[in-house]
């Protein structure tokens, strides 16, 4: 299973309907959208996995460079992505785990590393943005504070709150 991160989606390309560019983690990147239960909107923040398409060709190396960074080649989706393969898991600006690369470069493994990648797919994970979540959340809240406060009304004149056929509610049952 993926890790899942917040990702801000930045633009929606208007003529290639499945890419969009998002800023996760500081980092900014164009994906292409494998995965979306609902309409994506700029702006938005949402819950999202990663995973890279990589080539069939060789295209991991060893680097002296020792940052977790991304960088976007010509415009397209096609990048490089410089980590530390960690076992199963090259830990990047994101986690990238189960990709295979430490089968096919257990020589790198525990070694700082650059994946050129032919692109990065994005998953939205949750069918609303966090901050309709957000807003549905302080919803919730203020319905349950409704509630609370007309039981403790009704409770103060004497009246129960309960409904019919609730213990001690004349349904055979004295609750002693």
């Amino acid at each position: 299973m993926n890790k899942t991160y917040k990702a801000i989606v930045v633009r929606i390309d208007q003529f290639v309907e499945d890419a969009i560019d998002l800023v996760v983690e500081g980092f900014s990147l164009r994906c292409f959208v494998s995965y979306s239960p609902s309409k994506i909107a700029v702006g938005s923040t949402y819950d999202v996995e990663f995973e890279m398409l990589l080539p069939d060709k060789e295209c991991v190396i060893a680097t002296e460079r020792e940052n977790q960074q991304i960088e976007m080649l010509d415009g397209g989706f096609s990048c490089d992505i410089y980590g530390y393969l960690d076992g199963d898991t090259l830990r990047s600006f994101v986690d990238f785990s189960d990709q295979d690369i430490h089968y096919e470069y257990p020589h790198l493994n525990g070694r700082f590393v650059k994946v050129s990648a032919d692109r990065i797919d994005v998953s939205f994970s949750v069918q609303y943005p966090i901050e309709a979540m957000f807003g549905l959340a302080l919803a919730l809240a203020a319905l349950q504070e409704s509630q609370d406060e007309r039981y403790s009304s009704s409770s103060s004149n004497g009246n129960s709150p309960r409904p019919k056929g609730s213990v001690g509610e004349g349904n055979g049952y004295s609750g002693v």
